[in-house]
């Protein structure tokens, strides 16, 4: 399953300016994994799932990379507004 994850986080280098993240991964144990993020990291919430493949994923990124920029990780920050779509629409605002 491709799952899409969401964060704010603040960025103590930048005067606690909003940093807006997103994160698109693949996982066999769905579950199993996002429990692992809520439990690292509670502010994550999950946008979206779907059946996917690494190629999926893979074009996922290179959408994150070209509407925003690679944070750390799978993690991509973007803007407030492409954050926003991800949140609203979910995959359905990739292009595949």
């Amino acid at each position: 399953m491709l799952y899409m994850l969401g964060q704010v986080a603040l960025d103590i280098n930048d005067n606690y300016k909003q940093k807006y993240l997103i994160k698109v991964g693949l996982s066999r144990k769905l579950n199993q994994r996002i429990n692992t993020y809520k439990s690292d990291n509670p502010s994550a919430i999950v946008f979206d799932t779907i059946a996917g493949v690494e190629r999926t994923e893979r074009k996922c990124h290179q959408f994150l990379s070209q509407n925003g920029k690679w944070y750390s990780g799978e993690w991509y920050q973007v803007s407030e507004e492409v954050f926003a779509k991800c949140r609203e629409e979910g995959f359905s605002f990739f292009p595949f």
